[in-house]
């Protein structure tokens, strides 16, 4: 996995969600990585990737923004029209809990490699989309 860090877009596979983010998707592509990350059996790296990267994004939108959010997503935040439904962050809450399962790729490949950084990170952003 091209992974630099823990956080949820220090890996190329939310760098490349990222992009697709940016080509005007708006809200409907965290949409779309959320029900992705719901409808796959076993949920590979870009997947749960995608899904994590769209959670925050969503959480950024509706106040709950991680304090390591880079700025070019509040930016996007600005510019973009829409603005994310409380269906939306419960759809984000269950993806992030779907990728932290035990049959997604991302916890398997953090849980081997023994790093505890990932899953607090993902905990927190749980903490951050609850109602």
């Amino acid at each position: 996995m091209g992974t630099w860090g823990s956080g949820p877009f220090e890996n190329d596979d939310a760098a490349d969600w990222v992009g697709e983010l940016y080509d005007g998707g708006g809200f409907d592509t965290c949409r779309s990585a959320f029900r992705a990350a719901l409808t796959d059996n076993y949920l590979e790296m870009y997947v749960g990737a995608a899904a994590i990267a769209a959670a925050e994004i969503i959480a950024a939108a509706v106040g709950r923004a991680s304090s390591d959010l880079p700025g070019e997503f509040f930016e996007w935040l600005i510019d973009n029209d829409d603005t994310p439904t409380s269906a939306d962050v419960t759809l984000a809450r269950e993806a992030v809990e779907r990728v932290a399962a035990a049959d997604s790729e991302v916890a398997e490949l953090w849980q081997e490699a023994g790093d505890e950084s990932w899953p607090s990170r993902v905990e927190e952003l749980l903490i951050r989309l609850a109602d």
